[in-house]
């Protein structure tokens, strides 16, 4: 199926990549940044698309206010169409 016929794209918060500026899918902006010891919650705003949580292991430098880069993992991508099945994308969303 193409992902074009796909009405929303989902994905799971730790599937999302935290990447230089302007290298991966997306630039955003850390509205909330929890330090969890073994992981670091982001609560992300990405302009034009609305808010995100980002679940990266380990502790990460980050603070409220910081802009970061995230690159969603390809392979972990789902589409779902308008009536909420799930699209088969095998392929559909190479890099």
């Amino acid at each position: 199926m193409n992902p074009v016929n796909a009405a929303e794209l989902g994905i799971r918060p730790e599937h999302i990549d935290v990447v230089d500026l302007g290298t991966g899918d997306f630039d955003a902006v850390a509205d909330v940044v929890e330090h969890l010891g073994s992981d670091t919650n982001l609560f992300v705003r990405i302009e034009g698309i609305g808010p995100m949580m980002v679940r990266v292991h380990g502790n990460i430098p980050k603070q409220p206010g910081d802009s970061v880069g995230l690159k969603l993992q390809r392979e972990n991508i789902h589409l779902f169409a308008t009536d909420g099945q799930r699209l088969r994308a095998e392929g559909a969303l190479a890099a």
